[in-house]
C-alpha cells in the first residue's frame, strides 16, 4: 500500500454544521452577518448537497464517513434493524459497516483528528485523536481515543461536554448554552490543532440542528405557529448563534495553506414542520395495520378517545418540558416508565399476525412489509402502498403530503439491502412531519406550539475552499457520499472499490486534475464485535433523540 509523501502534504479540514441550510444561511450571508462564510462562497465552490433517504443524522454521517449507501454501510435510522419489540438497540461505531475515512487514512499512515462527529461511539483506535459525538450515552464514558485525552482536554480547557445539547429547549437559557458550547468545544479544537499532528482535521457542530428544530416557526414567518413577538425576543441570541458558527469558519481560514482544502459541509437541510402525517394509522386505514384487543376490534370511538388521552398526556409532559421542571424532577428511568406505560395504555398493541405493513420508525420516512417471504404479494402491496401514498393529500388544504415515493431497491444496493425499509419516502418541500405514532384518530394532524417546528431536509450545502479548488462557482449535483472519495482524491490517496460516490473533479483546479489521476485501491476487512448499550444508556439515548424531535 502506498504511503504519503511527507508529513503535511495534502492535507484537508472538514467542518461539519448539522442541519445547516443555505434556506438559512443565505439570508444572513447577504446581509453581511456571516462574512466567513461569503469569503469562503465568494473565493471557492458551492452547492446544494444531497443527503440520503432518509435525511436523518445517523445513516447521513454513516454516508458521509464510508462513501456507500445504506445498502451496504447498514445503518438507517438510529435504531439497528427492524423488529417487533418496542425496545430496541441503538446504533454505534460498530453498526457501520466497512471503512470510514479515518481507517481508511489510518491505514496509509496519515494522521487524523475526528471530533464529536455523530455515530463515533464507542471510539475506535485510529492514529491520531478522536472524540465521540451524537449517540456518544453520557459524559461519564469513555469517549475519546486514547482515553487519556479525556482528562487531557479537561485539563486544558477547564470543561468539557460531548453531549451538550442534551436537554436543548425553546428557552434563551438553551440559546446561550448553544453559544457557551460552539465557543468551549472550539476552544478545545484550537488546542488538538496545535497539539496534535494531522492530515485530516474533520469535527462537526451540532448547534444548528437542534436550534432549527425548536425555533424554525421563528426564523420564518410563513410557519403556522409564526408569533412575532416571539420572534423578536429570540433574533438576536439565534444570531448570535450563527454568528458564532461563522467565527469557527474564520479559525479554519487562518490553518489554511497552499497544501490544505477546506471543506464545509452538512449532512441534511432544514425546513417547516407544520402537521404530523402518522403513517400507521394510515396504514391501519387501508387495512394493511391491524390491532389486537381482548375483546375483539376496538370501536372506532374508543379508539378516538383513547388517541386523545395519549395525546393529552404527551402534552403534559412536553408542557413541563418548556419550563424544564421535569429535567429536576424526573430521571430517564422515570421518564421511560412513565412513556412505557402510556403507550401500554394508549397504544392497542399491533396484531403482528393480520399485519402487512408498518412503520416502526419516527425519523425513517419508511414502511416496513410484514411477509414472511418476498414473492407477487409483497410487490402488491408494495406497488398498493406507493400509489395510495402517492395520492393522499391534506384533508385541509388537499396539498400533496409525499413528494416522492421508492421501493428500496430503487435507492439503494448491497449487502446489507435486506435489513432495510421496504418502501422509503420523500416529504419533499412538503411541511409534515412522519410518525410510527399508534395511538393516533387521524392521518394528518396539526403540530401543537409547544412542539418541533423544524424538520429535516434532503438539501444539505457544500463549500470548498483552498488552492486546488475553482474560485467563485456554483456546482449542482453533489451527494453525500461524494464526499469520502473526493476528500481521499484532494488528499492523493487511493480510494477503496466500493464506495458508490464519485470524485467531485469539477470543483479542483484544472491543474490539480491533470497532475493527479484518481486511482484504487482494494479495501480492507473491517470487523468489530457488536456493541450493545446498557439499559440505562440506552434510556439517556431515547430521552435526547425524543428532545429533538425523534420520538414520541
Amino acid at each position: 500500500m502506498e504511503k504519503r509523501e511527507a508529513l503535511g502534504k495534502h492535507r484537508v479540514i472538514v467542518l461539519g454544521l448539522d442541519g445547516a441550510t443555505f434556506d438559512l444561511l443565505m439570508p444572513l450571508i447577504r446581509r453581511g452577518e456571516l462574512p466567513n462564510l461569503a469569503r469562503l462562497i465568494e473565493g471557492g465552490v458551492h452547492g446544494v448537497l444531497e443527503s440520503i433517504l432518509p435525511p436523518y443524522t445517523a445513516p447521513a454521517w454513516a454516508s458521509f464517513a464510508t462513501g456507500k449507501n445504506p445498502g451496504k454501510h447498514g445503518v438507517v435510522d438510529f435504531w439497528e434493524g427492524p423488529s417487533q419489540k418496542r425496545r430496541r438497540t441503538p446504533v454505534s461505531s460498530r453498526s457501520i459497516r466497512g471503512e470510514t475515512l479515518w481507517s481508511i487514512l489510518s491505514e496509509e499512515g496519515r494522521k487524523v483528528a475526528v471530533i464529536n462527529l455523530p455515530l463515533t461511539y464507542p471510539p475506535s483506535p485510529v492514529n491520531g485523536v478522536l472524540i465521540s459525538g451524537m449517540m456518544t450515552p453520557c459524559e461519564e464514558a469513555d469517549y475519546t481515543f486514547p482515553k487519556s485525552l479525556k482528562g487531557e482536554l479537561k485539563a486544558q480547557v477547564g470543561e468539557y461536554a460531548v453531549n451538550p445539547y442534551a436537554r436543548f429547549g425553546r428557552n434563551a437559557h438553551s440559546l446561550k448554552k448553544a453559544i457557551y458550547w460552539i465557543e468551549k468545544r472550539e476552544e478545545a479544537n484550537r488546542y488538538l490543532f496545535e497539539k496534535r499532528r494531522w492530515d485530516l482535521f474533520i469535527n462537526v457542530i451540532q448547534a444548528p440542528d437542534p436550534i432549527q428544530h425548536h425555533f424554525w416557526h421563528l426564523l420564518d414567518p410563513y410557519h403556522g405557529n409564526y408569533n412575532e413577538a416571539e420572534a423578536k425576543k429570540y433574533e438576536n441570541l439565534i444570531l448570535e448563534c450563527y454568528k458564532e458558527v461563522d467565527c469557527v469558519v474564520g479559525q479554519r481560514l487562518q490553518k489554511l495553506d497552499d497544501e490544505t482544502t477546506l471543506f464545509v459541509i452538512s449532512d441534511h437541510g432544514f425546513g417547516p414542520a407544520h402537521k404530523y402525517f402518522h403513517v400507521n394509522r394510515f396504514l391501519a386505514d387501508l387495512g394493511l395495520l391491524a390491532f389486537q384487543s381482548p375483546r375483539g376490534a376496538l370501536h372506532q370511538g374508543t379508539r378516538k378517545v383513547l388517541g386523545r388521552g395519549a395525546d393529552l398526556w404527551r402534552s403534559l409532559l412536553r408542557a413541563v418540558d418548556l419550563f424544564d421542571l421535569r429535567i429536576k424532577v424526573l430521571d430517564n428511568r422515570v421518564r421511560a416508565a412513565i412513556r412505557e406505560r402510556l403507550d401500554g395504555t394508549f397504544s392497542p398493541p399491533i396484531d403482528w399476525a393480520k399485519t402487512k405493513a408498518y412503520c416502526q420508525d419516527l425519523a425513517g420516512q419508511s414502511i416496513y412489509i410484514n411477509l414472511r417471504e418476498s414473492g407477487e404479494e409483497y410487490e402488491e402491496i408494495r406497488d398498493y402502498i406507493i400509489g395510495q401514498l402517492m395520492k393522499l393529500k391534506d384533508p385541509e388544504t388537499q396539498e400533496p403530503i409525499i413528494a416522492h415515493a421508492y421501493k428500496k431497491e430503487e435507492l439503494y444496493q448491497g449487502e446489507y439491502l435486506d435489513s432495510l425499509p421496504d418502501i422509503l419516502f420523500s416529504l419533499g418541500p412538503h411541511p409534515y412531519l412522519p410518525t410510527s405514532r399508534l395511538s393516533v384518530s387521524s392521518v394528518v394532524e396539526g403540530i401543537p406550539p409547544y412542539a418541533v417546528s423544524g424538520m429535516h431536509r434532503e438539501q444539505g450545502l457544500f463549500v470548498a475552499f483552498g488552492s486546488k479548488v475553482q474560485k467563485g462557482m456554483a456546482i449542482a449535483g453533489a451527494k453525500i457520499v461524494d464526499l469520502a472519495p473526493t476528500i481521499l482524491y484532494a488528499m492523493k490517496v487511493a480510494i477503496p472499490e466500493g464506495m458508490d460516490g464519485k470524485v467531485l473533479l469539477d470543483i479542483f483546479q484544472p491543474s490539480y486534475v491533470a497532475s493527479t489521476p484518481i486511482r484504487y485501491q482494494k479495501p480492507s476487512p473491517m470487523e468489530a464485535p457488536p456493541y450493545r448499550y446498557t439499559e440505562e444508556e440506552r434510556e439517556e439515548i431515547e430521552a435526547r433523540l425524543r428532545s429533538l424531535g425523534y420520538l414520541d
